[in-house]
């Protein structure tokens, strides 16, 4: 049946420093390559996270200058509008007011050679009745004709 002799116990001591050599050679260092990479993958991991962490954090402090910024070039805009309104208003004024006294000038001397007009005419006009008359009821007849209704008349008609 089974008998035990010396080879069963060779046999036995040979694998059993086998699987310690194994050990000693091949597993432990394995191991120890395994448990490396796995710190190193986890220091990898914790510096990424920080990484991504401090990203994160220049991101929001981008955007808040960003909008800061925006905010600052907003009001230099509205301030740069509201002085250029100002600017736009006093200049349409001043066109304004020189239009006006144009205007005025324009018209006074438009008055002014109305007058003379008027008065010329009435010369000429009392001249044109003292003629006529004359001419229709004679030399001798003299017609009176106030000169201020004439110029009443004209001022009127023109």
């Amino acid at each position: 049946m089974f008998e035990l002799n010396g080879t069963y116990i060779i046999f036995i001591a040979s694998f059993l420093i086998f699987m310690v050599l194994l050990n000693e050679i091949m597993l432990k260092p394995v191991g120890k390559a395994i448990a490396d990479r796995k710190a190193l993958i986890q220091e990898h991991l914790e510096v990424g996270k920080h990484s991504r962490q401090k990203a994160e954090a220049e991101l929001v402090s981008y955007q808040e200058r960003l909008n800061s910024t925006r905010h600052e070039a907003a009001g230099i805009r509205n301030e740069a509008s509201q002085a250029a309104q100002k600017v736009r208003d006093l200049k349409l004024k001043e066109v304004q007011d020189e239009g006006r006294q144009r205007l005025d000038k324009a018209k006074a001397e438009l008055a002014q050679e109305k007058k003379e007009l008027v008065e010329g005419l009435v010369d000429q006009e009392l001249e044109i009745v003292n003629t006529i008359s004359k001419k229709l009821l004679g030399e001798s007849a003299s017609v009176n004709v106030d000169r201020n209704k004439v110029r009443k008349v004209l001022e009127e008609v023109c």
